[in-house]
């Protein structure tokens, strides 16, 4: 079974990016992910990332940029993440789903416990 996932790398006006840590009740709690969620039926991925960000952390994205796209399997599970850069959006970051978030410098992200599929995506974006 394919699933796929857009995700969100926003950065703040010092090049920090914003990370949320997994709740309790999730599936692989107490790790760090960039925010962002399932791709819906008739939903492009663009779309998918603007809902979900808005959804999870209560903003609205302007302007995403397409940055990667990158396949993870967990188990039966494949996982097509499709990464946007997020420089531009408007209102305030909050855990909407009571999550912690919080802002990391780019050379910091190693530093953290994070979803192996974002550890990927981590190295394309110290990288660049």
């Amino acid at each position: 079974m394919n699933q796929s996932v857009s995700i969100g790398i926003i950065f703040n006006e010092q090049n920090q990016v914003l990370i949320a840590l997994r709740p309790p009740h999730v599936v692989s709690p107490g790790i760090w992910e960039f925010p962002g969620g399932k791709v819906e039926k008739n939903e492009t991925t663009l779309q998918a990332v603007v809902r979900e960000l808005n959804e999870e952390i209560g903003i609205d994205a302007h302007n995403p940029e397409f940055f990667l796209k990158t396949t993870h399997t967990v188990g039966e599970k494949q996982f097509t993440l499709y990464v946007y850069t997020i420089t531009q959006f408007s209102g305030t970051p909050r855990g909407r789903e009571n999550q912690e978030i919080r802002w990391v410098a780019l050379d910091q992200l190693h530093a953290y416990n994070f979803l192996p599929a974002n550890r990927a995506v981590i190295t394309q974006l110290t990288a660049r």
